[in-house]
């Protein structure tokens, strides 16, 4: 319907429109009229996203090679930002916030990433809600990761146990 001047947002959505490439205006929810060929519209979506992070393994700061998985819930409060400031929103909160969960957990003791999650959850948190910000996005909650042990090597050992037993050296 874009090309016949009449577009449709719905109530969890903006829309941006840019004339001849060129940003107009952002239309709220209802049926919206605009120049046939010279104005485009996009839509961005208002509500809340729930992203997985991808697993991966971190190696902590006393040499523990641990897994780590989280989700992060993040929502876009301005639109324009959105569209205009970043290319894709979706896969750059992934990339930062796998960036950020590995750096933060790799800066923590095996003892401190198993018992203090909650602290690295806000630290984790303040570093993407810093960085997205720019970005017109809102991170809804902290990351809830969820460490556990990396798999036994081929020699039967696994990674944990024969770290801690050096530690304790």
């Amino acid at each position: 319907m874009p090309s016949l001047g009449v577009a449709i947002v719905r109530q969890y959505q903006r829309g941006v429109v840019f004339r001849f490439g060129r940003l107009r205006s952002v239309r709220e929810p209802g049926i919206r009229f605009m120049i046939p060929l010279a104005d485009r519209m996009t839509k961005v979506t208002l509500r809340t996203v729930t992203m997985p992070i991808p697993s991966q393994q971190v190696i902590t700061r006393d040499n523990v090679s641990i897994g780590v998985a989280a989700v992060t819930y993040f929502r876009r409060v301005d639109p324009v930002k959105s569209i205009v400031e970043i290319e894709d929103v979706s896969t750059a909160i992934v990339e930062i916030a796998q960036t950020t969960v590995r750096n933060v957990v790799g800066r923590s003791l095996l003892d401190q990433v198993l018992t203090d999650t909650e602290t690295l959850n806000e630290q984790i948190k303040e570093i993407l809600d810093e960085l997205t910000q720019q970005w017109g996005v809102y991170d809804c909650r902290r990351p809830c990761s969820a460490p556990w042990p990396a798999r036994p090597r081929p020699n039967g050992r696994s990674v944990p146990r024969s770290s801690q037993r050096r530690a304790r050296r």
